[in-house]
């Protein structure tokens, strides 16, 4: 069973009347919300790294027009500058991820690989 997550404004009370100016945040939530636009505009863009199944066969898939450069990005995201290592995590990675039908969830891989770029390795020996 697949579980999903949503997440949803606070339900508006049964007695409340439309909202005729839009909520303004406080001081303290204006001031947490810049500091949250600034950390997603120093972020990198996402990769574009899709686990592909089929016939019973996972495979990696970059979804950059230019391999090169695809291959270059997902390597720096890892903390490298040798593909040899980065096509390792990523193997790595489908390998530990969890099965469905002896392949690798594609959902879980996602998550995973995420959650490694989350940490920023700088090199490849942390």
């Amino acid at each position: 069973m697949e579980v999903k997550i949503y997440l949803m404004a606070k339900a508006p009370s049964k007695t409340s009347k439309a909202v005729t100016k839009p909520y303004e945040p406080t001081e303290k939530e204006a001031v947490q919300l810049a500091a949250i636009q600034s950390r997603k505009d120093a972020k990198p863009p996402a990769l574009k790294v899709d686990l592909l199944i089929d016939d019973g066969t996972a495979r990696l898939s970059l979804g950059y027009d230019d391999q090169a450069v695809g291959e270059e990005l997902i390597t720096a995201a890892l903390g490298s500058t040798d593909l040899k290592f980065a096509k390792g995590i990523l193997q790595q990675v489908g390998n530990a991820a969890p099965r469905i039908d002896d392949l690798p969830d594609p959902k879980a891989f996602d998550f995973m690989l995420s959650a490694v770029v989350a940490v920023q390795p700088r090199d490849s020996r942390k």
